[in-house]
């Protein structure tokens, strides 16, 4: 499988310690060869709920900092 493509666009979240070890864990995921399907689908599940519940917890500590929507929604 080729390098995967980052998860979130914004870059703030690559500052955050937390998505750093969530998205090394996503892409060694990405990456490993297993072969049941059940277990395949418990690890993505639990690691895309990781990864929202920080998104969640990220935006409720950064609502108030416009920054990070400027020009957002803008092509």
């Amino acid at each position: 499988m080729s390098n995967p493509a980052p998860l979130f666009s914004n870059m703030d979240y690559y500052k955050n310690t937390t998505f750093i070890k969530l998205m090394r864990k996503w892409n060694k995921y990405l990456l490993d060869d297993i072969d049941d399907e059940k277990l395949c689908y418990e690890i993505e599940e639990t690691l895309m709920f990781d990864m929202w519940q920080e998104a969640r917890k990220w935006l409720k500590e950064n609502k108030n900092k416009t920054y990070w929507r400027k020009n957002f929604g803008k092509c």
